[in-house]
């Protein structure tokens, strides 16, 4: 009798009956990659990718100068043997530094295994393009 009293005035886990450290359910956290930097002359896009498990999100700015002409900037998400799954540009810009945030999918298990970033002129031309691998 004093045993079902004990434990019905205590709310006892499984964690606490075999001396586990509580935890909390916390959803994971996302690779980022932080960094990015593509610079063309006095222009540029940078930002930060978020890697999701079936996209990847780029957001950060780019800027246009007068003596540069428009820009925009370009994603491309790649699988693991390097076929293009999917990309998304922003609008272009003239004069001005904007903000922007792509998300661009990637279709596949895992996600992404790459993504090309690139800054592109006027017309949607690649001017420059660096790679970055899913961290």
């Amino acid at each position: 009798m004093k045993m079902a009293v004990g434990l019905g005035t205590a709310t006892l886990t499984a964690g606490m009956l075999l001396g586990l450290p509580a935890t909390s359910a916390q959803a994971a956290e996302y690779p980022t990659t932080p960094g990015i930097h593509v610079p063309y002359g006095a222009t540029y896009t940078m930002g930060t990718a978020t890697w999701y498990n079936r996209s990847v999100t780029l957001a950060g700015e780019h800027r246009a100068i007068s003596s540069s002409g428009c820009r925009a900037t370009w994603m491309y998400t790649y699988d693991a043997t390097g076929k293009q799954l999917s990309s998304r540009g922003t609008s272009i810009i003239c004069n001005q530094t904007a903000g922007f945030t792509l998300n661009v999918p990637a279709d596949v298990p895992g996600g992404a295994a790459k993504i090309k970033v690139c800054l592109d002129d006027g017309n949607y031309v690649d001017l420059a393009c660096k790679v970055y691998y899913r961290p």
